[in-house]
């Protein structure tokens, strides 16, 4: 990727995928549509059936278990649960 302005092309990029990055991704692919079946999980604060296995959700930073009701203590990074 190239910034349109050089003076940013150092401050792009990230190691770790963010999740808003995957739910966009996920939202622009369609790939949410396929847990729109009832059968889902109900995900919580902010989070979404995971298109792989609609029974979990992926999580946004800081909650986990399988319906992101969870409260993470420290810094765990996971992009599925």
């Amino acid at each position: 990727m190239i910034a349109r302005q050089s003076d940013y092309q150092e401050t792009m990029g990230s190691d770790m995928v963010a999740f808003y990055d995957i739910s966009m991704m996920n939202e622009h692919y369609n790939c949410k549509v396929r847990c729109n079946t009832g059968n889902n999980a109900q995900c919580q604060n902010g989070g979404f059936a995971n298109p792989n296995d609609c029974s979990v959700c992926i999580c946004p930073s800081g909650y986990g278990g399988t319906l992101c009701n969870e409260r993470v203590s420290g810094f765990i990074y996971s992009i599925f649960p």
